[in-house]
């Protein structure tokens, strides 16, 4: 045998080698079966060919053994949209009907959140484990979880909600009301309610009797708390979070217009019903206001003749006080020369009598007559005084027995006597 020669084959390694690049190859075609890669944001449930069923949190490979492995995502949103970018082909827009019968599409979005061990959820592992496995008994896969939980959930909210308004409040006083509701329920679950008959007022003023739902309470530590259906979400420790409700989209059977021009015919009637309002409210302030005025007018007429009158009453009474003092004033004035000519006259009948009594009756009748006089002036100057500062012009005066008299009487008494006196007599 030359060096050239070939050694024969051994079998036995030939089929060793087959072997082994038929378990490679066997390997490569299983290996998507035998191994598992689980991401941050998912949750993965195995069941293995025995039929046990684990379920995954952590990110990474874990051994799949030939089991099946179903997905889930730990979060995600939901729309109920009809934009292209927001959700599948399947979220469409949830059409509602309101009390007073408008149509409209609502749109929308929630995110949902799976149960899995965290501090945000409050879950250690084995209860997230037994809250997961729950859902995927009931659903067997997110599609149908998504489907027959959220959605659903989603559509009877939002159209239950719908019932509670109308069409106008629903876009423009209430709004904000419908969007809480909605929220409340997909939160909490949705309301159990009842239908009572209701009497509505259309835009030309018409009334109409239709229904309107009213939510049931409960009484519970001493507050109202409505009741609900039997929220399966909650059972499964599933949360709904950021729910957003878009404005209602009337473009339903091609009649939005109709409906806008509805809520603008509504608006327009309360328009004129606060027009009308407000100008008869104005009108019965001017009214208010030229009866005032009136009255004003007729109080200062009254006090204007009122003034006039009191000062004439014055002047007058002035007038009266002035003429009656220059009347006594020239009463006393003769009264007093009928006495001094008296006087004179007994004086010459008596010139037989001595020139000593003549000069006296005349020395007597000359003092009395100025001490007369004097007095007089001074009454007058008194009466003056009286009359500028307003004061009673005779003041009452007790004089002599009992009698009334004045302060001037009194003033000129002693002169009057002396004067009047008798001769011979003594004087007082």
């Amino acid at each position: 045998m030359t060096t050239l020669e070939k050694k024969p084959a051994n079998p036995a390694v030939k089929v060793l080698g087959i072997m082994a690049g038929i378990i490679a190859v066997l390997m490569l075609i299983f290996s998507a079966a035998l191994f598992e890669n689980n991401h941050a944001d998912q949750i993965k449930v195995l069941q293995l060919p025995s039929g046990a069923l684990s379920v995954h949190f952590d990110p990474g490979i874990f051994w799949q053994g030939f089991g099946k492995v179903t997905t889930y995502l730990k979060s995600d949103v939901l729309f109920f949209s009809s934009a292209d970018d927001e959700g599948a082909e399947q979220d469409a827009p949830i059409q509602v009907r309101f009390r007073d019968g408008g149509v409209a599409n609502i749109e929308g979005s929630a995110r949902y959140i799976l149960p899995y061990p965290s501090k945000d959820t409050g879950l250690d592992k084995a209860k997230a484990t037994a809250y997961i496995l729950k859902l995927h008994q009931n659903y067997r896969g997110q599609a149908n979880f998504r489907d027959r939980a959220i959605y659903r959930l989603q559509t009877e909210a939002v159209q239950q909600t719908a019932k509670f308004f109308t069409t106008e409040e629903s876009y423009t006083t209430r709004k904000t009301e419908y969007q809480d509701l909605v929220r409340d329920q997909l939160e909490l679950g949705v309301y159990l309610v009842d239908e009572v008959p209701d009497t509505l007022v259309l835009a030309g003023g018409e009334k109409r009797i239709a229904t309107r739902n009213v939510i049931r309470y409960d009484m519970k530590d001493g507050a109202n708390v409505p009741q609900r259906k039997p929220n399966p979400l909650q059972e499964m420790k599933v949360t709904i979070t950021n729910v957003t409700i878009y404005d209602p989209d009337f473009n339903v059977n091609n009649d939005a217009q109709g409906i806008i021009k509805q809520i603008a015919a509504k608006f327009d009637q309360k328009m004129q019903k606060y027009i009308s309002a407000s100008k008869g409210a104005l009108a019965q302030q001017n009214q208010i206001t030229e009866k005032a005025k009136g009255e004003r007018e007729v109080e200062v007429n009254r006090y204007t003749q009122l003034t006039t009158n009191i000062t004439e009453e014055v002047n007058a009474e002035r007038e009266l006080s002035v003429n009656s003092i220059l009347a006594h004033a020239r009463a006393d004035t003769a009264a007093i020369y009928k006495q001094a000519a008296t006087w004179r006259g007994k004086a010459e009948r008596e010139i037989g009598r001595g020139e000593s009594r003549v000069r006296s009756l005349y020395m007597s009748a000359d003092k009395g007559l100025e001490m007369r006089l004097e007095a007089i002036v001074e009454k007058h100057r008194v009466l003056a005084a009286a009359v500028g500062s307003g004061q009673p012009l005779m003041p009452p005066y007790i004089v002599g027995k009992g009698g009334v008299g004045t302060a001037f009487d009194a003033m000129g008494i002693d002169a009057v006597r002396r004067i009047t006196a008798p001769d011979g007599e003594k004087k007082p």
